[in-house]
């Protein structure tokens, strides 16, 4: 059996309504979502359109159509657009290429979300059942060069993705 002393008993009463009340608010600390992974691949189309031409400094514009598969059913059979632009530059004796893309992915549901792709990946924002969403990841391009284009004056080819996303605690 559990006594206390005449002269503690301040203490075990001033200590319980202390624990119940850090137990009470500790209820209403939200837990850190944990980063799920993600890899999903799109598979796209696009026009360009040569901005400027020269042979120190070429950039040029396209409009990316194309579709997405994936392991996740969360990214699979996406819906993607994106606006692009790329620069060859010389630099140092080198063409140095970069891209900057802003891209849309929505499922049959019309929700989706909006991805910046410079140097890697970064979810920007989301509707519907990407709403809140966030995440980064790497990405990696191959253009589909020496083969017969899906139609004249097009480009094919595939971006895999793989990173990290997180949504949202549910409240």
């Amino acid at each position: 059996m559990f006594y206390i002393k005449r002269s503690s008993r301040w203490l075990a009463a001033a200590l319980i309504p202390v624990v119940a009340i850090v137990l009470g608010l500790a209820m209403f600390i939200p837990v850190a979502q944990a980063e799920e992974p993600v890899e999903f691949t799109v598979y796209w189309s696009a026009t360009s359109t040569t901005l400027t031409k020269s042979k120190e400094f070429t950039s040029w514009n396209g409009d990316v159509l194309g579709i997405t598969r994936s392991e996740n059913k969360l990214f699979n059979d996406l819906s993607f657009s994106s606006i692009c632009i790329w620069l060859h530059r010389l630099e140092n004796d080198e063409m140095k290429t970069t891209a900057h893309c802003y891209s849309k992915f929505m499922d049959a549901d019309n929700d989706y979300f909006i991805l910046d792709n410079m140097g890697g990946w970064k979810l920007l924002y989301g509707t519907g059942k990407f709403k809140g969403i966030t995440g980064t990841g790497e990405s990696h391009s191959w253009a589909s060069n020496g083969m017969r284009p899906i139609r004249q004056g097009t480009l094919q080819g595939r971006v895999s993705l793989k990173g990290t996303f997180v949504f949202p605690k549910s409240e």
